[in-house]
């Protein structure tokens, strides 16, 4: 897995949150909860803990990973989909929460509608191996 400089991601939220001229608001004023759509210790996890532990310490405030797990990212998207659109609630999935959108016929959210993508975080390369 080769992570995307997290560094990046930290100074464009920093810089967004310190500019009093774009926002009327200072952000984040309150814990900010990071829903990963699979289980503790894979990638997906992986990626949102070192991301939250750098706002958390650049920002001054809480990111806070919590996992909902489940249906292939269904669970805790479903979850992200039904929360106030406020920018407290964000969600760290993988490349199948677009995929879910075209292999299942109903899902408890619009994956288009509900959902706006703010960057990718990392790459991951799979790879088959097989004993020569």
């Amino acid at each position: 897995m080769k992570l995307i400089p997290v560094v990046a991601l930290v100074i464009a939220v920093a810089g967004v949150a310190e500019s009093s001229v774009v926002l009327a608001q200072a952000y984040p004023v309150k814990p900010v909860r990071i829903v990963v759509t699979w289980p503790p210790g894979g990638s997906n996890d992986v990626v949102a803990r070192v991301m939250a532990q750098r706002l958390t310490e650049t920002l001054g405030q809480a990111f806070v990973v919590e996992n909902r797990a489940g249906a292939t990212g269904t669970i805790g998207a479903d979850v992200v989909a039904k929360s106030s659109p406020d920018g407290y609630t964000i969600m760290v999935n993988s490349a199948t929460h677009i995929a879910n959108a075209h292999i299942y016929k109903k899902l408890p959210y619009d994956t288009m509608r509900d959902f706006t993508g703010v960057m990718p975080l990392a790459v991951q390369i799979g790879m088959l191996v097989v004993h020569p």
